[in-house]
């Protein structure tokens, strides 16, 4: 048996950009880090995934990134519901 689940936000787009997050000086600072850390394939089926990732575990950093999307995902996902 299976049961139709509907999504949340099926009216809302399933990806958003979300533009000037962080500067470019910031962005370049990120680009460094990244770099040396000699990015993998992120998937063990480059036909389905073809991109390579670093996994940062960066308390700080999540939280300031979190920060700055809170108020513009709020606004644009769940506010229009609650």
């Amino acid at each position: 048996m299976s049961i139709d689940v509907p999504m949340r936000f099926e009216a809302e787009e399933k990806v958003w950009i979300v533009n000037d997050v962080y500067t470019a000086p910031e962005r370049s600072d990120f680009v460094a880090l990244i770099e040396p850390s000699s990015p993998s394939l992120a998937t063990n089926n480059p036909l389905y995934r073809d991109q390579d990732r670093v996994i940062r575990d960066e308390p700080k950093g999540a939280t300031d990134l979190f920060r700055r999307l809170q108020a513009r995902a709020y606004s644009r996902a769940w506010a229009p519901y609650v």
